[in-house]
């Protein structure tokens, strides 16, 4: 769980500190990549182990704000949330996923693109008050989910956002494997 945190990624403050000739030039140096929020895994490791069930549910998300995450440089590639795709599991996700009062102050808030080109495009996080829209207007709840048809098309209110991502208010998702 990740409660009442604000994740920032690179600052102009911080740009100017973090210069040659005192330090690598931030995202393209070796070791300073473009900064990446949060990377969720995209599966539960096991379903069956009584013993980790209650810690075994995915990322729950509360009183988050991402900041920070929009440039027009060397690090335009960094974003709030990037799914972890190189732990996937059957091309699915399962990561059984909550946010509440998760707010991003940027433009971008997830890489689904990536997600999708390397195998999981079925991506399914629920926002249970509704407070996460992007387009700020309160709802009872919604989800994020993969833009993809076979998730928006029996939804109304699904509004795609760039980078593969839609959110679709009022619409409570649920995930199945098999």
């Amino acid at each position: 769980q990740m409660k009442d945190t604000v994740v920032r990624g690179y600052t102009p403050e911080t740009k100017v500190i973090v210069k040659p000739p005192y330090f690598n030039k931030p995202c393209i140096s070796s070791n300073f990549f473009p900064p990446i929020g949060y990377r969720m895994p995209t599966f539960i490791n096991r379903w069956d182990d009584e013993w980790v069930n209650s810690l075994n549910k995915g990322a729950t998300l509360v009183n988050v704000t991402f900041t920070n995450f929009d440039h027009s440089d060397e690090c335009e590639t960094s974003v709030p949330i990037r799914f972890n795709t190189n732990d996937k599991r059957n091309n699915h996700f399962d990561y059984t996923s909550s946010f509440q009062s998760v707010t991003f102050d940027t433009l971008k808030f997830m890489d689904g693109l990536t997600s999708d080109v390397n195998g999981v495009g079925d991506i399914v996080i629920t926002d249970v008050d509704g407070s996460s829209n992007p387009l700020g207007t309160s709802s009872l709840f919604g989800s994020f989910v993969s833009t993809k048809t076979r998730l928006t098309s029996f939804v109304d209110n699904c509004i795609s956002y760039p980078q593969g991502i839609s959110y679709c208010k009022d619409a409570c998702y649920r995930t199945v494997s098999f």
